[in-house]
């Protein structure tokens, strides 16, 4: 990349019988909208990046505990957290962890699991770590669970009005069945 000074800017823009420092204006002006652009450019290119590394992780947890998986979502008004029975006002980020993965663990046991706990689980690991390699690591785990869960949601909207739509048929048909008495 060539930087031009800005006494070769000025230079140029009187040769051509510019006004010099406007000549150097302009090129500053233009100079930051291109940096602008490159950072919104590589901006989007990292968020791009990091999308596709939290779908490589979907795929990863597919293979590990199968696609489509259909937890309940465990969210509500009357969500109760019972926190670990050492809480005492206040609770370190591996305690919670700890406390995480030890509820989520038991509720697969159970059978029970819901995308609630998973993500729960992977939010507080998160916060447990010092480590900026591996936090990005529990990040894109929770950015997986996250996408997972709304796919869930998603499967579970379009099945609802899949079973909507055939109530609707079979109302339908069964209507047509129905005959007018004869008079």
């Amino acid at each position: 990349m060539t930087v031009t000074s800005e006494t070769t800017i000025r230079n140029i823009a009187a040769s051509l019988g510019l006004d010099p420092e406007d000549a150097v204006r302009h090129h500053a002006e233009t100079m930051a909208r291109n940096a602008a652009s490159i950072v919104r450019a590589d901006r989007h290119g990292l968020r791009v990046a990091i999308t596709n590394e939290a779908l490589i992780e979907c795929e990863r947890q597919d293979e590990k505990w199968g696609a489509d998986r259909d937890h309940p979502n465990g969210t509500g008004p009357d969500l109760t957290l019972s926190l670990p029975t050492d809480y005492d006002g206040e609770a370190t980020a591996s305690v919670l962890a700890a406390w995480a993965k030890s509820r989520c663990d038991d509720a697969a046991e159970a059978g029970e699991t819901t995308y609630e706990q998973i993500a729960t689980e992977e939010f507080f690991e998160a916060l447990a770590e010092v480590d900026p390699a591996a936090l990005r690591v529990e990040l894109i785990q929770l950015q997986a669970v996250l996408v997972q869960w709304v796919a869930k949601i998603d499967r579970d909207t379009a099945r609802h009005a899949a079973t909507v739509d055939a109530h609707r048929v079979v109302r339908g048909m069964l209507a047509d069945d129905v005959q007018e008495p004869c008079s």
